[in-house]
C-alpha cells in the first residue's frame, strides 16, 4: 500500500476517532456538570408513576396520594397532579386543589418548547391513562431552573436527513 493510502486512512480513522471522544467526553461532563433534569428524564418519570397506577389500580385520591406522594419525595422539584378528563383536579402534591378549565389546562403549555431554557417560567408535562373509559391525566410541573442548564435534542425522522447532516463533516 502506498504511503498517501495510509496517510488517507489514518485521517480518516482520526476524524472518527476524534467524534468518538468528543461525543464520549461530552456525555460525561454533562452527567457531571450539568445538574438537573432533561426530557427524556421527565418522561421517564412520568411513565414509571403512570404505569405504578395502573398496576395498583390507583385512580382515587385516597390510593393515588401514596403513589404520587412518594414520587414527589423523589422529585422535590416537581409537583405532581392527578386530573380527570372534566379538568377536576383529583390529587396535587403542591396541595393547591382546583378545577380547570380547558383554557387553563392548554395555558399551562403554551409556549413549551420555549419554557425549557427560558428563565423563571413553569415547564409542564402531561401523561394519560384510562379505566374503565374514564380518562385521567398526570400532570407534573417544575420550575426551569431544575432543568439542566444545557440540552442538545437532536430527532431525525429519516435517515436520508441523517447523512445530508453529517455529509458536511467529512
Amino acid at each position: 500500500m502506498k504511503n498517501r493510502t495510509k496517510l488517507w486512512f489514518l485521517m480518516i480513522i482520526s476524524v472518527f476517532v476524534s467524534f468518538i471522544i468528543f461525543i464520549s467526553l461530552s456525555l460525561l461532563f454533562g452527567e457531571i456538570w450539568d445538574e438537573g433534569y432533561n426530557l427524556r428524564e421527565l418522561k421517564a418519570i412520568s411513565q414509571e408513576t403512570v404505569d405504578t397506577i395502573e398496576q395498583q389500580r390507583a385512580f382515587g385520591k385516597h390510593e393515588i396520594q401514596s403513589i404520587l406522594d412518594q414520587v414527589h419525595a423523589e422529585h422535590p422539584a416537581i409537583h405532581l397532579e392527578w386530573v380527570d378528563a372534566n379538568g377536576t383536579s383529583i390529587y396535587n402534591t403542591s396541595g393547591n386543589m382546583q378545577n380547570y378549565t380547558f383554557q387553563q389546562l392548554a395555558d399551562r403549555f403554551l409556549n413549551m418548547p420555549e419554557n425549557l431554557w427560558a428563565e423563571d417560567e413553569t415547564i409542564s408535562f402531561a401523561s394519560s391513562t384510562t379505566n374503565s373509559k374514564q380518562t385521567y391525566y398526570l400532570l407534573m410541573g417544575l420550575p426551569s431552573e431544575a432543568m439542566k442548564q444545557g440540552q442538545i435534542n437532536f430527532y431525525v425522522r429519516t435517515t436520508k436527513v441523517l447523512f445530508s447532516l453529517l455529509g458536511p463533516l467529512l
